[in-house]
């Protein structure tokens, strides 16, 4: 944890003082169809519509987040001209 605080944001870890971590039991949704990565084409539904959300991939924050990232980078590729 301590590196990525440092990665984050700059700051020597040293500074930083770990105050409690909480355990939380299913946090997440059972997920029958669990992914974690996908090519980002996948997210392009039609020529106007691109998918995001955490269920593009798995119910979590980082999940929602990802398929953003994915969703945008679909929508970059659409746009750009062809080859």
């Amino acid at each position: 944890m301590r590196v990525e605080l440092e990665a984050l944001t700059g700051i020597s870890a040293e500074h930083f003082t770990f105050l409690k971590s909480y355990h939380i039991q299913e946090a997440l949704p059972e997920v029958e169809d669990m992914r974690y990565a996908v090519n980002f084409t996948q997210f392009k539904l039609n020529e106007h519509v691109f998918l995001a959300g955490d269920h593009q991939l798995n119910a979590s924050i980082n999940a929602a987040m990802t398929s953003g990232r994915l969703a945008s980078e679909a929508l970059r590729y659409s746009l750009q001209a062809p080859l």
